[in-house]
């Protein structure tokens, strides 16, 4: 059963562009894992905030991907970011999709 992670990213505007790129590196990360189902973005138009969803074939898939080398290398950016207070990151799990 598929599992759908939501990653709710808010951010200053001074690191708009730092957002963007760690973003299409994680977005690089996700599609070369095993198990990776496919990834849709919404950026506000109102707020300085990216929804990322990501559906993953399970939850074992999901947190390989978070053990990953190459994600591992990322997460320091991210949570730079983070401590400095300049971007909030919220990430959970979905209830698996209904299948139609």
């Amino acid at each position: 059963m598929s599992v759908v992670a939501m990653t709710r990213v808010r951010y200053d505007d001074y690191v708009k562009d730092e957002v963007i790129e760690l973003g299409q590196q994680a977005v690089k990360i996700f599609e070369q894992q095993p198990g990776f189902v496919s990834l849709q973005r919404y950026r506000s138009r109102g707020r300085n905030e990216i929804v990322t969803l990501i559906e993953w074939e399970s939850e074992c898939a999901y947190t390989n991907c978070n053990e990953s080398h190459d994600w591992l290398l990322l997460i320091p950016q991210w949570c730079a970011l983070q401590e400095e207070g300049d971007v909030e990151i919220d990430t959970r799990l979905l209830d698996p999709l209904p299948q139609f």
